[in-house]
């Protein structure tokens, strides 16, 4: 008895039956990247590193100190805080220097803070010098004179020098003696005619400070001198 086909039979084609597909293969598992270790010569003696050195903080700390000061010297106002900063620096630089580690960075902090010492005190000195004459210009006592004359009648004089101020009539001719200091900036002396017809009264003023005349004025009526005590 023939047994028929079980798949699709085409008109005059016998029939070939499909193949299975095979099965998929699975990837390979990835493999570690081998270690190689460090070749070394047969017999020669093991690679041996050299310890890190510790970090020599006062040398360090004598560096930054140092820069400080140095910048700090350069600029005249801070020549006070430059000379601080220099003392320390030095001090922590010396320190430093007893390490057997680090001692170029505590030279370099000896020697920064050595220039801002020598720097600081010379702008130190400059200063104390100019400081010195302008206290001197300031509290420096000077003799101020006051003289006026009147041709006829009389005349009133008005002066200020300081605290010292005043007026006086007069006839003929007038002086009066007084002291000032820079701090009074300035001295002055208003004459003026008080008789009949004072502007047509002929006078004159001065001021002498310190035995040199400083201004001196003449006309008809009033004149004004002044003189500035702010030295020369």
């Amino acid at each position: 008895m023939s047994v028929p086909p079980t798949g699709p039979v085409m008109s005059g084609q016998p029939y070939v039956p499909t193949q299975p597909y095979p099965p998929t293969q699975p990837y390979p598992p990835v493999q570690p990247m081998p270690y190689y270790q460090p070749v070394v010569a047969y017999g020669a003696p093991p690679v041996v590193y050299p310890p890190a050195q510790p970090t020599n903080g006062l040398a360090v700390a004598a560096l930054v100190v140092g820069i400080l000061a140095f910048l700090g010297s350069l600029v005249p106002i801070l020549g006070i805080g430059a000379i601080l900063l220099g003392v320390v620096g030095v001090i922590l630089g010396i320190v430093g220097l007893t390490k057997h580690y680090g001692k170029g960075m505590a030279i370099a902090g000896v020697v920064l803070s050595a220039i801002a010492l020598i720097i600081g005190s010379i702008q130190l000195a400059v200063v104390g010098v100019f400081a010195n004459r302008v206290t001197q210009t300031i509290t420096a006592v000077h003799t101020v004179s006051f003289s006026a004359t009147v041709a006829s009648g009389t005349a009133n004089a008005a002066y200020l020098v300081g605290l010292d101020t005043g007026n006086a009539d007069f006839t003929s001719s007038w002086l009066h003696e007084g002291q000032g200091t820079a701090a009074d900036v300035i001295a002055t002396l208003f004459v003026s005619g008080t008789s009949s017809g004072a502007s047509n009264q002929y006078v004159t003023c001065k001021i002498v400070v310190d035995g040199k005349t400083v201004d001196s004025q003449a006309g008809l009526g009033t004149v004004n001198c002044a003189a500035s005590l702010l030295g020369p």
